[in-house]
């Protein structure tokens, strides 16, 4: 159990909203922000690769922050298969 969780679920809450924050901007970059939107990657293979990456930065935060694997794992799969299946 890592120091958040033991904060109570508004310190993990508020540490999931601005990792969120900080993977769609900051870690995210400028390639990653315009390929991995189907409509404006250069080749749908780009677009795979780019959402994945993005997937995993955000995959990656969730872990770090929860300390949970499982939850990480249920982000990369949510966030991966959202863009998916919305467009």
């Amino acid at each position: 159990m890592n120091f958040l969780t033991q904060q109570g679920p508004f310190a993990l809450f508020s540490a999931l909203v601005f990792v969120h924050a900080l993977a769609d901007f900051p870690l995210q970059g400028s390639y990653l922000a315009w390929q991995k939107v189907r409509s404006q990657a250069g080749s749908f293979s780009e677009y795979i690769v780019a959402l994945s990456a993005h997937s995993v930065i955000h995959a990656g935060a969730v872990w770090l922050v929860s300390g949970s694997l499982v939850l990480g794992m249920i982000e990369l799969v949510l966030h991966g298969i959202n863009p998916l299946i919305t467009s």
